[in-house]
């Protein structure tokens, strides 16, 4: 992609190529209403044809990029049922141009947002920064609330992993909280995995599907439950904290 910005008529001009679709594209800023050209460029009879595209065709071929959201951690899934050793890093800082800077070298991120000095905001920048490279991102919540959940699943983290849990109640819980009716009871305001309601259509059986749901071993009450933890229809993963364990 291509863009100009003409600072004196505040004209912005994209150039997008794309498979299937080349577009020329104007906005005039200062609210003024969106002109722009769009064209399909195709072989006819060995010769050049160009004709105009509608936005529905231009929606549908480019539905495909919208699905990156879940492109890493479908990938991520696959490769952990084929017993690979997958190594990966953790964020504890804000400036998402750490992920950026790591995401080619690793096989996964780990953004903490239990421990480190990060809120919401700094978490969707790293979102943004590992979706660009097709990164697999998991993010370990703040505790299993429903409020510390929904809003990370809804910035459009693919997988989270919940620290602290003790029972299998709480875990259920927790797995209720990432998918969708009927297969669980998370509420639905996914503005940025849906391209802010542009790609609704499907999104909801690929979401129940692809997100990815683990929780933290941390206690001995969840040791003592962990046969009807990992029993639970769901839960892709469990990870063991050495440390808060060796306390408890």
């Amino acid at each position: 992609m291509a863009t100009r910005m003409d600072l004196d008529s505040e004209l912005v001009h994209e150039s997008i190529d794309h498979p299937h679709v080349r577009s020329d594209l104007c906005l005039i800023t200062k609210g003024q209403p969106f002109r722009g050209r769009v064209y399909s460029h195709r072989r006819r009879n060995n010769r050049q044809v160009t004709s105009p595209v509608s936005a529905a065709t231009i929606s549908a071929s480019l539905r495909r990029e919208v699905l990156v959201f879940f492109e890493g951690i479908e990938r991520f899934r696959q490769r952990l049922a084929a017993d690979e050793t997958l190594c990966g890093i953790s964020i504890y800082v804000t400036d998402p141009q750490v992920t950026e800077a790591v995401a080619d070298s690793v096989d996964f991120l780990w953004i903490d947002l239990e421990h480190a000095a990060m809120g919401i905001e700094a978490m969707r920048g790293h979102l943004l920064a590992a979706r660009s490279r097709r990164c697999p991102v998991v993010v370990r919540t703040a505790s299993s609330d429903i409020a510390s959940i929904k809003p990370i699943l809804d910035a459009g983290a693919p997988g989270i992993v919940v620290p602290q849990v003790t029972s299998a109640a709480e875990v259920q819980h927790v797995v209720d909280a990432c998918r969708y009716p009927p297969q669980g009871k998370r509420g639905f305001g996914p503005f940025t995995p849906t391209d802010y309601g542009r790609q609704e259509e499907g999104y909801v059986e690929r979401a129940n599907d692809a997100v990815f749901v683990a929780v933290m071993i941390e206690c001995v009450e969840a040791v003592d439950a962990i046969d009807e933890i990992v029993a639970i229809d769901g839960l892709d993963s469990i990870v063991i904290g050495p440390m808060d364990l060796s306390g408890s």
